[in-house]
């Protein structure tokens, strides 16, 4: 078992979980992902920079989480992410999402379509644009992202 999953594991009965500074030795691993436990209690999820397939693999395991902030979502494969299933905090508690670095990225913009198409308790998504973003095609992710078809009528989209 990965030392990371270890780790994991001690904090099952949790509502919140912050992970922003991830060392090499505690990075979750791609060969970790099967030994993740299920966090029934979590709320509240915080991570640093993550990549979509860990992401997608925590979020499967949290049923009743509510918040979820991540400072930047990493792409280390050129596959792009596998949706096998909808989470189920998707289908019941999800609220709020706190996308962090956002670059304009298919890979980014995929994840985000999955949420907004899928999440249906979500009320409020955020993205904080890189400065290249802010400074090249800005106004045409957001066309994007407000295309994309909500699952939920009262979903508010927000630009920091």
């Amino acid at each position: 078992m990965a030392l990371s999953s270890k780790i994991l594991k001690q904090f099952q009965n949790v509502e919140c979980l912050q992970f922003h500074k991830w060392s090499d030795e505690v990075m979750l691993a791609k060969d970790s992902l099967v030994d993740l436990p299920g966090f029934e209690m979590l709320a509240h999820l915080e991570l640093g920079k993550v990549t979509g397939e860990i992401l997608v693999a925590l979020l499967l395991r949290t049923p009743y989480l509510k918040t979820l902030v991540f400072d930047e979502l990493l792409r280390l494969d050129e596959e792009p992410l596998n949706y096998d299933g909808v989470p189920d905090c998707f289908l019941t508690t999800l609220q709020v999402v706190k996308f962090g670095y956002l670059d304009g990225s298919e890979y980014q913009l995929s994840f985000a379509k999955f949420v907004i198409e899928n999440a249906v308790a979500l009320k409020m998504m955020s993205f904080r644009p890189s400065w290249e973003l802010r400074n090249s095609n800005l106004e045409e992710v957001k066309e994007k992202l407000y295309s994309f078809k909500k699952c939920c009528s009262f979903l508010s989209l927000e630009f920091s």
